[in-house]
């Protein structure tokens, strides 16, 4: 078997990783806002008829969460 490097087909086979990661990564973040925005409307109506301290607490941290992702700080 012979091998040679191509030096572009490497570079080609690099960038193709990259943009599948970026792709990744936004497809993550994408996902983790579909789970987080409707448990976060499920703790804010949970909160408003049994408010407890850890609770308001939870609701913060979802809120927080939603936050970092619709500003892209994540």
């Amino acid at each position: 078997m012979n091998l040679k490097w191509n030096k572009y087909k490497i570079k080609h086979y690099y960038l193709q990783f990259k943009q599948r990661c970026k792709y990744w990564g936004y497809q993550s973040k994408e996902i983790a806002a579909q789970i987080f925005i409707p448990l976060a409307i499920f703790q804010l109506v949970r909160t408003i008829f049994f408010p407890t301290p850890f609770d308001v607490f939870l609701l913060l941290v979802i809120f927080a969460i939603i936050l970092f992702l619709l500003i892209d700080w994540l």
